[in-house]
């Protein structure tokens, strides 16, 4: 193309510039923040994609014009090239450090990414002139919260005096960001590099850390972050953890109970104060607390005491009078006179409204049940290869389990219910009432524990302090097996009969003589059929309702005493283990036999069904694993664990682990 050389330069730049309109081939440059600081995408932003043509001067005067190229990620690859450079040291005139460790980096990067690093560079030359500059004395020692500028030299150092910010790694990973807007880090570090990008007000960098920890929220981490986000004021993480745990609140206190032990009681106050929290009931608040106190209770109880006596933290006045009655039993409550007496007027409150003992107003929290992580297919898948843990701290055979959110309990020939807590593994408490081997254990709720025994009783126990409530006599026969169906329990006997009592009031509704021996199993299925296994070889089904027991029909297919039920309610399958060395499959639908699983002619003691498989204790000390998707193949493969040395008695499952009781007098995690 070509420029008439008579026009005036001026004329000659409008011209090149309205034929070639920059704006028409590239992106627009986009202003930078407030701070000075972009973003990585607005930085990136700001370069042509494809090649352009734009009109420039050239150096002898007169303009010309040049179809100009642009090297793709240029930014990028000379970033990361001065990155390596700073990895090196080569050129640079900055050292920051960290202990025994050293960060090499270029002021005028340090300075462009953090206002921090800018403020404490730029004091270096306020004694400068241009006759002295390199010569700074190190004796100007200027100081930052974290930082001090130690040597105003060549190269200038900076030491960090933070001892939270006194890890080499941590730097290095922000210096990477500084350079290329690039990020790398794990769950350990994440943390560290937040706190160094606050220290530093690196803000894109502070925004990039809270979205990552954000969107990675889940149950296990909602508290560490919550606790993170109140140490360090950060509102908005602060809030998002705040979010998860009011929707999360039940399943967070179960599953991680002693990382909620942890917990600085400022943290416990804000969490519990808060109206949005999602619960079932204003108990499992008060038990939240008693474990939290109890963890440490000699510098905790004053706290307890003030969370106890203030509306806004307890709602005493949202509770029933039977939850009032239990919770003042609780040992902390106990040995506190003002906790007994608040317990008292809220609990006379119910029974005696009067002037003298207004109500209180009702603050509301969202009683109903918070949300808990499930796979809508059923339990979690479920794998487990080798044992584990083994916990010998029984003196006699085990024969019972059950397990209770972060406890797992377990029933002794020795006549006692043991309770471990799994965040430590150690013997939580021991339950001492029963006379004789406790054979079975049952929930009810979040709250009860029921045991039986042959000493002709079932003892009913408070979860939240651990004490036995109310004691059921048995009249004559020994209960050797329980089943929970809806609001009733049911109890077989070594007699052959099967018992209603009403849960609550504990009082019996109807009895059947339904066997003629042993009834060592019970399972229930709906809100109305419970299944019995007996000595007598047989199983039967019945439907219970408010005028008793109503067979549906018997099993007659073992040849030997049937020990265990259970219920896969995915598939609607009844399992049978008996000691004649099989496991029959059953529809519940029609509870036709479909398939039966014979080998060895070993007893089959125990058996459960979670996370697509089924698991069977056997009497010579193996568990045995099946998955349900191919047990119903001839060629149905076995998974066969080996560990204990005697019988298998009781099988449970906590957290996608195996649990395993014995003869041996052993506990067992399997994984």
């Amino acid at each position: 193309m070509h420029v008439n050389d008579k026009k005036t330069d001026d004329s000659k730049r409008r011209l090149s510039v309205d034929m070639f309109d920059v704006t028409e081939f590239t992106k627009k440059p986009r202003a930078d923040s407030s701070d000075g600081l972009m973003d990585l995408a607005d930085f990136f932003g700001t370069l042509p994609t494809e090649p352009v043509m734009i009109s420039t001067p050239t150096d002898l005067g007169d303009p010309a014009l040049y179809l100009t190229d642009t090297t793709p990620d240029h930014c990028l690859i000379m970033a990361k090239t001065l990155e390596e450079m700073a990895r090196r040291g080569e050129g640079c005139d900055l050292v920051i450090n960290i202990n025994e460790d050293e960060i090499t980096m270029h002021v005028c990067y340090a300075m462009a990414a953090s206002p921090v690093l800018k403020r404490l560079l730029a004091s270096r030359s306020a004694s400068v002139d241009s006759d002295s500059i390199g010569h700074w004395l190190d004796e100007d020692i200027i100081s930052d919260t974290a930082l001090e500028l130690v040597s105003k030299g060549h190269p200038t150092v900076i030491r960090v005096v933070d001892a939270q910010l006194l890890h080499a790694g941590l730097w290095s990973a922000v210096r990477q960001y500084i350079y290329t807007g690039i990020l790398n880090f794990n769950n350990e570090s994440e943390y560290g590099i937040l706190r160094c990008a606050l220290r530093l007000s690196i803000k894109p960098l502070v925004v990039l850390c809270v979205n990552r920890i954000a969107s990675s929220l889940n149950s296990e981490s909602s508290l560490a972050v919550l606790s993170f986000a109140l140490e360090v004021d950060l509102p908005e993480l602060q809030i998002r953890a705040f979010n998860y745990i009011d929707l999360h609140f039940d399943s967070i206190i179960s599953d991680y109970n002693h990382e909620w032990c942890l917990l600085d009681s400022k943290v416990i106050q804000n969490v519990i104060n808060r109206d949005t929290l999602y619960t079932r009931s204003e108990v499992l608040v008060f038990r939240a607390i008693a474990d939290w106190t109890m963890y440490d209770s000699k510098p905790r109880m004053n706290s307890f005491t003030q969370w106890v006596s203030d509306s806004s933290s307890i709602r005493l006045s949202n509770m029933t009078r039977e939850e009032l009655i239990e919770m003042s039993q609780h040992s902390l409550v106990s040995s506190s006179k003002l906790l007994r007496r608040a317990m008292y007027d809220e609990a006379m409150i119910r029974v005696e409204p009067s002037a003298n003992r207004p109500t209180p107003a009702s603050r509301p929290r969202r009683y109903e049940p918070s949300f808990i992580n499930r796979s809508p297919q059923g339990d979690p898948a479920f794998s487990v290869t080798h044992c584990e843990r083994t916990i010998s701290q029984h003196d006699r055979a085990v024969c019972a389990l059950v397990v209770y959110n972060e406890y797992i309990i377990t029933g002794s020939a020795d006549s006692k219910i043991r309770v471990f807590n799994t965040g430590t593994w150690s013997l939580q408490c021991i339950l001492e009432g029963h006379t004789q081997a406790v054979v079975t254990l049952k929930l009810v709720g979040d709250d009860r524990l029921i045991s039986a025994c042959p000493d002709k009783t079932i003892r009913i126990w408070s979860l939240l302090t651990w004490n036995c409530i109310r004691v059921l006599p048995s009249a004559k026969s020994s209960v050797c097996s329980l089943a929970i169906l809806g609001d009733k329990l049911v109890s077989g006997a070594d007699d052959g009969c099967l018992k209603t009592w009403g849960i609550g009031n504990w009082s019996l509704h109807r009895t059947v003589h339904g066997h003629s021996h042993v009834i060592w199993a019970l399972a229930s299925y709906g809100q109305d059929i419970v299944v019995s296994g007996s000595s007598d070889t047989t199983i039967k089904v019945w439907q219970v309702d408010k005028n008793g027991f109503n067979l549906v029909t018997t099993l007659t297919g073992h040849r030997d005493e049937v020990q265990a039920l259970t219920i896969d309610v995915q598939r609607d399958w009844l399992f049978s283990g008996s000691d004649d060395g099989t496991i029959k499959i059953h529809e519940c639908s029609n509870w036709q036999c479909i398939r039966t699983l014979q080998w060895s002619n070993r007893a089959v003691l125990s058996l459960v069904s979670y996370g697509g498989n089924l698991v069977a204790g056997l009497g010579n000390g193996a568990i045995s694993i099946w998955e349900l998707d191919r047990i119903m193949h001839q060629d149905a493969a076995t998974n066969t664990l080996k560990d204990h040395t005697s019988c298998v008695m009781a099988l449970g499952i906590f957290r996608s682990k195996l649990v395993s009781v014995s003869y041996d007098r052993t506990l067992k995690i399997w994984a």
